[in-house]
């Protein structure tokens, strides 16, 4: 037990260190991109229209860094309240899967829902959050699925729980990885990170949102 708790403090650590470091990255990283368009644009080296909508674009991404910090630390302090409201969570799927068609579409993946057989009983939720927990857990698949690849979610009651199953071909994930997954700034490899904007956030508030409904989250 002494052992396994000294290993736990050392990879809370390590996660510390990755974080501030990922934190310091992320505001970085947009910040000298404005820097470079504002002196390109006194350069006279590129339009004020691509300028402007290049700042826009990265002023953007530091705005949602600092509302899903904002938001995390919220529910750790306990001032969070769950807005519950009772809804069919299988349209609520539906209608998640409808809205991320089109990113789907222009990144050529599949992406589908597949009913459940059975009969799904209206359940207390709030709408908004685990709205956005479904949905980052689509964008996560469609960041990940390759070209021509396949998105299924899937949604069926086990053992008196409700289970939504996000599932994709993309190119998997090591077991080494998979404890981490849900850590805020986990980032599987660099590789991948190398080919979108993540913030490293998305999925430890879909661990957050479910947990506060008393829900697990898993991955395999």
């Amino acid at each position: 037990s002494f052992n396994q708790m000294l290993e736990s403090l050392q990879i809370q650590k390590e996660l510390r260190k990755r974080l501030i470091s990922d934190v310091s990255h992320d505001i970085n990283t947009p910040l000298n991109v404005i820097r470079l368009e504002a002196k390109g644009l006194l350069d006279g080296l590129v339009s004020s229209k691509d300028a402007a909508r290049q700042i826009m674009e990265e002023i953007d991404t530091l705005s949602n860094l600092v509302h899903d910090l904002d938001w995390l630390a919220e529910t750790d302090s306990g001032r969070f309240k769950l807005k519950l409201e009772q809804t069919s969570i299988e349209k609520l799927v539906a209608g998640e899967v409808d809205r991320w068609q089109f990113k789907a579409r222009v990144s050529n993946v599949s992406l589908k829902f597949i009913p459940s057989s059975q009969d799904i009983p209206l359940i207390y939720i709030d709408v908004v959050r685990i709205g956005q927990a479904i949905g980052n857990l689509i964008d996560n698949g469609i960041k990940y699925t390759p070209s021509g690849g396949e998105i299924t979610i899937r949604i069926y009651i086990e053992n008196r729980n409700i289970k939504i199953v996000v599932s994709d071909d993309g190119p998997g994930i090591a077991k080494s990885d998979l404890p981490y997954l849900f850590e805020r700034f986990y980032r599987v490899d660099q590789a991948r990170l190398n080919n979108n904007r993540s913030r490293g956030l998305g999925l430890s508030i879909v661990k957050q949102i479910v947990e506060l409904h008393r829900g697990e989250v898993m991955v395999e």
